[in-house]
């Protein structure tokens, strides 16, 4: 088998796969998902009597994750009391300072802080993005 074979069978073959077998599989990682979910921060603060079924997680807003809101802020304190090295590359630097910034987060997602990202945003302020270890890339 060559290596473009087994890179596609790696990360797309989900694709190869019959559409029920794509909605049971998603299905099945959701659930998986959700049991870890149920035990955040994040849930308790959400769903604050618990809850057993994906489908009871309340629709919510920005508003709803202060948490968000409060690693914004310490990763702009970051941005502008520690300086990027000569050279180092964008994703590097915002790795090291997100890493600084990441304790607040404990307990409040799935698995530990993987990375951060900081993107345009709209209404002419940057929006932040940080997710679990388990989708780093790179």
């Amino acid at each position: 088998m060559n290596e473009g074979r087994k890179l596609w069978e790696k990360y797309c073959g989900f694709f190869d796969k019959s559409f029920s077998e794509q909605v049971e599989y998603s299905e099945k990682k959701r659930e998986e998902y959700f049991e870890k979910w149920k035990n955040t921060k994040m849930a308790r603060q959400l769903c604050p009597e618990g809850v057993t079924k994906f489908e009871n997680i309340p629709i919510t807003t920005y508003k709803d994750y202060p948490i968000l809101y409060k690693f914004g802020k310490k990763m702009e304190e970051l941005e502008s009391t520690v300086p990027r090295k000569k050279g180092e590359r964008l994703w590097d630097y915002y790795d090291r300072i997100g890493k600084q910034a990441a304790p607040m987060l404990d307990g409040w997602m799935t698995d530990r802080f993987g990375f951060y990202i900081k993107t345009s945003g709209t209404v002419l302020s940057s929006s932040s993005i940080f997710l679990p270890n388990l989708y780093k890339i790179g």
